[in-house]
């Protein structure tokens, strides 16, 4: 799991190299509630059939002069208990079953 930071310099250059050389994969906006963030997800790991069946369609449509985003909403979040955590990352070690991506808001 990458985790990006954002206090000096020397980790700004270092997450601006990591995010030139991870795979961009979908460009979109992420709505979580009332609040819109227009972001860009690159692939980490795993399965990427998965980011193709899971994420909306990335095409951009025009409408006028205008151009919309696709939007991946969540609409419900799930608090894990350390039990359940211990599930969900034993399932992400199985490359076939999971995938991992990195957002970065734009």
């Amino acid at each position: 799991m990458y985790s990006v930071l954002y206090k000096s310099e020397d980790s700004r250059s270092e997450s601006v190299w990591l995010v030139q050389r991870l795979p961009l994969v979908w460009t979109g906006q992420l709505v979580l509630k009332n609040d819109v963030a227009a972001v860009r997800m690159h692939y980490v790991s795993g399965n990427q059939n998965l980011v193709r069946a899971s994420l909306p369609p990335e095409a951009l449509t025009q409408d006028g002069s205008s151009t919309t985003l696709s939007q991946l909403r969540i609409s419900q979040r799930m608090r894990l208990d350390p039990s359940q955590l211990d599930q969900v990352s034993k399932r992400m070690e199985v490359i076939l079953t999971s995938v991992s991506l990195l957002h970065v808001t734009i």
